[in-house]
């Protein structure tokens, strides 16, 4: 789509429908992943990949709130 819309003007509904799309494909394959976890192999994982995960997975929810506040 973004090759395409260099080339020709691309409707607001089409690009919109395409980042539904995007946004809904990613979502699916973090929750596949998600779902193909095993709580075994996290207990495995170093407490210091634990704790780097939490972090990074807090100030991503953060930065998801201040982006869809302002």
């Amino acid at each position: 789509l973004l090759l395409l819309q260099l080339i020709l003007p691309v409707p607001e509904a089409l690009r919109s429908a395409a980042a539904l799309l995007s946004q809904s494909c990613l979502m699916l394959a973090m929750i596949i992943t998600g779902l193909q976890s095993r709580w075994q192999d996290v207990k495995q994982c170093p407490l210091q990949t634990v704790i780097f995960a939490l972090v990074i997975m807090l100030l991503l929810f953060l930065l998801s709130i201040v982006l869809i506040t302002y």
